[in-house]
């Protein structure tokens, strides 16, 4: 049966604000750094100007300050398109939160109608079959959610030119309920359970497991994660490669102008 509860813990995950607060966080930073490095490079160009600094070495020292000018502006570049992945990302959640919210409330519905009936209510064939185009109204809006989660993490490596790892695989896949309730028997084919990592984030209460070569998917959590590899990355001077933590395919984006939340 149809959980409202597991909707409602699904929609309390999606915190678009927190997502938005993150991206401008991202891109304040990107400007502080380009404009310490710009400013960096001014002050040691005009302490080398010619008019005041005359030697054989001159010129050579005034280019060794131009890694610094070119270093922060590509860094603070890359900041910026990862703020952009979490604008894109916040942006297509809020639709989908929407969405959910208005099956949360045809769940709590249902749910009184359910418990009006008693017991014997399997047998009443509108109660299952609203039950059942709840659930799978559910499942189409996480399935979204999912793609989405995808093409934000993907973004986010494609950034600094990383690569996903190899997608986690079983032999044997674990079916799983959804915490949002199932599907009931109603005279016609009942929607199946997804399995482990199909159209079911981790962060909704289970674990991704993925069948053969199809993609893994990414989640909320991962993308949370990467951002945390980005704040390491940043305290560590932004030298080397941001260590991996999930990924999908690669996806194309450009970078934007801050968004607002909706």
């Amino acid at each position: 049966m149809i959980n409202a509860a597991g909707i409602a813990a699904l929609i309390a995950k999606l915190n678009t604000a927190q997502v938005y607060g993150e991206a401008a966080r991202l891109r304040n930073a990107a400007f502080s750094i380009s404009t310490t490095g710009s400013n960096v490079h001014l002050a040691w160009m005009n302490g080398l100007n010619p008019r005041v600094y005359t030697a054989p070495e001159a010129e050579q020292l005034r280019q060794a300050a131009l890694p610094v000018l070119t270093g922060t502006a590509d860094f603070a570049g890359r900041l910026r398109k990862v703020a952009f992945a979490l604008e894109q990302y916040a942006d297509a959640v809020s639709p989908i939160k929407a969405k959910l919210r208005a099956l949360h409330g045809e769940a709590t519905a249902l749910e009184a109608k359910v418990k009006a009936e008693g017991d014997d209510w399997t047998k009443n064939e509108d109660l299952t079959k609203e039950n059942n185009r709840i659930l799978g109204d559910v499942q189409a809006q996480v399935a979204v959610l999912s793609a989405a989660e995808q093409q934000c993490a993907s973004a986010i490596y494609a950034t600094y030119g990383g690569r996903p790892p190899a997608p986690r695989c079983t032999a044997t896949p674990r079916p799983t309920t959804p915490p949002w309730g199932t599907a009931e028997k109603d005279g016609e084919e009942s929607i199946p359970a997804p399995r482990d990592g199909e159209g079911t984030p981790s962060d909704a209460g289970t674990s991704p497991v993925v069948e053969g070569p199809a993609p893994q998917r990414a989640t909320t959590g991962r993308c949370r994660r990467l951002l945390d590899n980005w704040r390491a990355h940043l305290l560590a001077g932004g030298v080397g490669e941001v260590p991996p933590e999930s990924g999908t395919t690669i996806f194309r984006m450009e970078a934007g102008e801050p968004r607002s939340p909706h």
